[in-house]
């Protein structure tokens, strides 16, 4: 907000300029709105018009357009909704199309380009960096929507803080860390590092020596055979495997159907909280749970809230989530504790 007051006195506009007032039309049951000097800025054509932060987003059936705090159209409604990030004059958009809904970026500087809209999903990284996917295939873009990288994984992220801790003491790196990626088969220790410039970079744990088997030699007398024999024993399991909580594990638990299936749960079950809308809450709240060997999830926890009765309504997403497949180590499934951010953003 600071930022915004900031370019109002630089344009030299008035604050009042910008104030605005939705209103509806009687006769039609339209919604338009006014400046505060009642000068009609969106004539009353829309089903509804919802402020969101320097925009105005129209909604027309399913079908969603822009305008800026002065009335200007900005884009048709023509799209399925809209993300807005940090940057105001970058958004994530989405179309409805013959094979479903589709994500793009908008940069409203440079005009929209249709062709960007192919990709399953667009995510944004809490570094500013958005990550799109179609199938098994990731790209990789920076903060100005400019592209870095593109490869086919199956997994591809944002950096945990000791796997950025790690990249810089590596031989050969470069710049900063802004992605992890792992192919098919990749042991879960192990991963790709990912620069700003889309330089690769890869990593490969250093694994623990084995503990030798033990040799015990078993006298045997019996009356068929009277000879001896030496028999391997493998070392008892450390005590409690199996029952502890792993933050790690060398398949890591997830959601049926993978992180596009989880995306979609989340976009058709998320009740947006009464109180957080009225009050134009939105942001993001991070969970952790322990997914079960049996994929249940237990001891849920909120690690971050932004009220309105958003971190409520992300424990009730969990409580309805699916078994999920839970991770495993050494060939068996393990308890595995997970974090997870969850987006609450109004369109």
């Amino acid at each position: 907000m600071r930022i915004h007051f900031l370019l109002f006195l630089l344009l030299g506009l008035p604050l009042a300029a910008f104030a605005q007032n939705i209103y509806k039309d009687e006769q039609t049951g339209k919604y338009g709105m006014k400046d505060s000097a009642g000068q009609v800025r969106i004539l009353p054509e829309f089903e509804a018009l919802r402020l969101k932060g320097m925009f105005v987003v129209a909604y027309e059936g399913k079908y969603k357009g822009l305008f800026d705090l002065q009335g200007k159209r900005l884009l048709p409604n023509e799209y399925a909704g809209f993300d807005f990030t940090d940057n105001p004059r970058l958004l994530i958009g989405y179309i409805h199309t013959d094979a479903g809904r589709r994500a793009g970026l908008i940069d409203l500087d440079k005009g929209v380009d249709n062709t960007a809209f192919k990709y399953d999903y667009f995510q944004r990284f809490s570094t500013g960096y958005f990550r799109a996917r179609i199938g098994d295939v990731f790209t990789l873009f920076d903060a100005r929507g400019k592209f870095i990288y593109e490869g086919a994984y199956e997994q591809f992220g944002e950096p945990a803080p000791d796997q950025t801790e790690i990249y810089k003491k590596l031989p050969g790196a470069t710049g900063t860390l802004v992605a992890i990626a792992r192919p098919k088969g990749m042991p879960y220790e192990n991963w790709i590092g990912i620069n700003e410039a889309g330089k690769t970079l890869h990593y490969e744990a250093v694994k623990a020596p084995q503990a030798p088997v033990l040799q015990e030699a078993v006298a045997i007398a019996t009356e068929e055979a009277s000879s001896a024999t030496t028999r391997a024993v493998e070392p008892p399991p450390p005590p409690g495997e199996g029952e502890e909580i792993l933050n790690l594990a060398e398949q890591r638990p997830s959601f049926p159907g993978g992180e596009a299936a989880m995306l979609q749960f989340l976009d058709e079950n998320l009740k947006y909280p009464a109180l957080a809308k009225e009050n134009g809450i939105q942001g993001r709240v991070i969970v952790r749970f322990v997914v079960e060997k049996d994929g249940s999830l237990s001891n849920t926890e909120i690690l971050r809230d932004i009220g309105g009765g958003c971190g409520k309504e992300a424990l009730r997403l969990l409580a309805s989530m699916p078994r999920w497949q839970p991770g495993k180590q050494r060939g068996r499934a393990v308890r595995v504790r997970y974090t997870l951010p969850l987006s609450f953003r109004l369109e």
